[in-house]
């Protein structure tokens, strides 16, 4: 058995698609609640889920399941690892942890996104389709949007842990609905929250009053890169008011810890993030200290991707710390043809917003050879 994530969790995205967890790559084939499945509970229980666990038992090559092939080919732990050892006990099936995307409504648009995950994409990512950039997601924004009603009939007597996620979850209120159901069932006290937000703004006081119900609280905030470059890479981002709602959340019974995505657009701004945030760093799963997000996809902004030359330049700059990096950045020759998608990218962005040095630098060495 290769992971046991199909036995304890599934995670439903705001159109209705669901996915073992949030590592999985792509969505499950012609899956989605409220049309071809009534809830998640039924989804859980039915023939579809079934049929994965089997692929599982088998020890199929599941393709979704890459980036924790990744994870353990670099030696770092992955959400698998995370699976296998928490619930390594467990005989029977049964929602144990829940990740709920409920809209993609954000007031961010961070470079690395798309418009599956963040409304603010969706005019870019049509603009750059049309140039012959692969960008996922193009989803309308009138977009079908999944609903609190769907955890009617849906079994949580097991549940321990429940990540809401977005868009940007703090300014999505129906999560709200989701916490009466479980205050509700009496089982909030029970269940741990894991939030992943943007830290733009903190829970008001409704909100609040709901948090303080829960087990435990785990608030992991999101962040590239600081300064300008930071605020380039999640467009939204304010410093100075990241700052202040960072020193709320300290001051709130939660556990802090942050989430940065390194991709071509951020790792030469990773040196002042690791200072800044001043925690011991990880590779993997997110939910603890400074978790590292070595990006995949999209394939054009995955620094393997970079012109070997590039990747050259970079590791001289890179800390001590961030070895793994390297070693990632390396694991990969560079594919050309996402090399010239990335200077579309790249082309694009810079008129519409302009470009920090950093990147421009980067730009400018691939330049040399394509």
């Amino acid at each position: 058995m290769k992971c046991l994530a199909p036995w304890v969790t599934i995670r439903q995205d705001e159109d209705g698609s669901v996915m073992p967890c949030s590592s999985y790559f792509i969505r499950l084939k012609d899956v989605k609640i409220g049309s071809t499945h009534r809830n998640i509970q039924e989804f859980f229980n039915g023939s579809d889920y079934n049929d994965f666990r089997m692929r599982m038992c088998n020890d199929e090559d599941i393709k979704g399941c890459i980036e924790c092939k990744v994870d353990a080919e670099n030696g770092n732990p992955s959400h698998r690892d995370y699976w296998n050892t928490k619930y390594a006990n467990i005989t029977e099936p049964a929602i144990r942890e829940l990740e709920l995307c409920l809209s993609n409504k954000c007031n961010f648009q961070c470079i690395a996104c798309n418009s599956h995950f963040s409304n603010k994409w969706y005019k870019d990512d049509k603009a750059l389709n049309e140039l012959g950039v692969d960008k996922t997601g193009q989803l309308s924004p009138r977009r079908h949007l999944t609903s609190p009603d769907d955890m009617v009939g849906v079994n949580l007597d097991s549940l321990v842990l429940l990540r809401i996620l977005g868009g940007e979850p703090l300014i999505e209120p129906r999560f709200l609905n989701i916490f009466e159901v479980l205050k509700e069932r009496n089982i909030i006290q029970n269940v741990e929250l894991f939030i992943n937000t943007n830290n733009s703004i903190f829970p008001n006081k409704e909100w609040q009053e709901y948090l303080r119900l829960f087990k435990k609280i785990t608030i992991v905030l999101s962040i590239d890169s600081i300064g300008k470059l930071g605020e380039w890479n999640r467009r939204g981002l304010n410093m100075k008011k990241f700052e202040i709602n960072k020193g709320r959340w300290m001051n709130f019974p939660t556990n802090v810890a942050y989430n940065s995505v390194v991709h071509n657009f951020s790792v030469l701004g990773l040196n002042d993030l690791i200072h800044w945030v001043d925690l011991p760093i990880h590779f993997g799963m997110e939910g603890k200290d400074h978790a590292l997000d070595l990006t995949l996809g999209p394939s054009y902004l995955c620094i393997q991707n970079l012109p070997e030359h590039t990747k050259e330049l970079i590791a001289d700059k890179l800390d001590r710390r961030l070895n793994k990096v390297k070693e990632f950045m390396f694991a990969e020759e560079h594919n050309p043809r996402y090399v010239k998608q990335y200077k579309k990218f790249y082309e694009y962005f810079e008129k519409k917003w302009g470009m920090p040095p950093e990147n421009k630098l980067i730009y400018e060495s691939v330049c040399e050879k394509y």
